[in-house]
């Protein structure tokens, strides 16, 4: 017989929170892309508690910003292109 156990350690209220998956890291740095317009604005962020499927943002974004979970990719690999470049 088995059983699945959740157990709850801490919650919090009133937070921010975006998908694990968005936030990215390039040595102690972590950031996210967010929209603006037509374009991605790489957003250093700070992180709080998280799970596998959600992070808390500390800092570095508002309520409201439209962070880019899908494609982000596209824009490291182009940041990365472009600093190659200089």
């Amino acid at each position: 017989m088995f059983a699945d156990i959740s157990l709850v350690t801490r919650e919090e209220k009133n937070i921010i929170t975006i998908p694990a998956e968005a936030v990215m890291q390039s040595g102690d740095e972590l950031y996210v892309y967010v929209a603006e317009g037509d374009t991605a604005k790489k957003v250093t962020v700070t992180t709080g508690i998280s799970n596998d499927e959600l992070t808390e943002i500390t800092s570095g974004i508002n309520e409201g910003d439209s962070v880019i979970v899908s494609g982000k990719g596209v824009y490291f690999r182009k940041e990365q292109q472009n600093q190659n470049c200089q």
